[in-house]
C-alpha cells in the first residue's frame, strides 16, 4: 500500500537549541473542482503533519506557502 498526501507548509520554527519544527496543512481548493488540490482535499479534508527536524539535519526545509507531497509507504 502507498498513500500520497499534499501538504502546504504554514511555518517553519527555528529552535534556540538548533531544531527546527514544520507546520504543515493538508492543500484545498474550493473554487475550481478540477483542480490537483480539490481531489487531494476530497480525500484528506483535515489533518496536519507537525515534527522537529534535529540540527544535525543537513538537508533542506521546506518553505512557508510552498505545496509538498508526503508518501506514505509501510516500513516493512
Amino acid at each position: 500500500m502507498k498513500t500520497r498526501a499534499k501538504f502546504i507548509c504554514d511555518n517553519v520554527l527555528r529552535h534556540e537549541d538548533g531544531n527546527v519544527q514544520w507546520v504543515m496543512r493538508p492543500v484545498y481548493h474550493d473554487k475550481d473542482p478540477n483542480h490537483e488540490n480539490s481531489k487531494f482535499w476530497e480525500f484528506t479534508p483535515m489533518g496536519s503533519l507537525d515534527m522537529t527536524v534535529s540540527a544535525k539535519y543537513q538537508g533542506e526545509h521546506p518553505e512557508p506557502g510552498k505545496e509538498y507531497y508526503v508518501d506514505i509507504t509501510p516500513a516493512s
